[in-house]
């Protein structure tokens, strides 16, 4: 990793706590478009620049989370999309009988945490 992208890790797990009127759950998707092989990317302004970012968005009361990154994925890019497993490391426990590992799983890759006006936004 770069120098550079390293300060968006951080070494040390964060240790701190939101009540449910503090936080804000969302999920995010890499859809990958495959006519053509590229990824999609939405996009803004701001202060005269295009900041581009994978579509993502809050998940709505109750939603399962992988339902809830599938359709932020359709409403902010458009495109209809699909959660794949991926050959990803994971701490997430293995389902009951523990016979062996899949080898692929649909567990999030990446955990973002922002902030957001007076809300802690985590994004997955």
């Amino acid at each position: 990793m770069s120098r550079r992208n390293s300060a968006m890790y951080t070494p040390h797990p964060l240790t701190a706590q939101f009540d449910s009127a503090k936080f804000m759950v969302g999920g995010g998707v890499a859809i990958f478009h495959l006519a053509t092989g590229r990824v999609v990317l939405c996009s803004y302004e701001q202060h005269g620049h295009t900041v581009y970012f994978l579509p993502k968005g809050r998940r709505d009361a109750g939603e399962e989370s992988g339902t809830g990154a599938e359709r932020e994925g359709y409403e902010e890019s458009g495109y209809r999309n699909r959660l794949l497993p991926l050959p990803t490391r994971h701490c997430q426990p293995q389902a009951h009988p523990r016979v062996h590992a899949p080898t692929h799983t649909a567990e999030p890759v990446l955990l973002q945490l922002m902030p957001l006006r007076e809300y802690q936004y985590v994004v997955y």
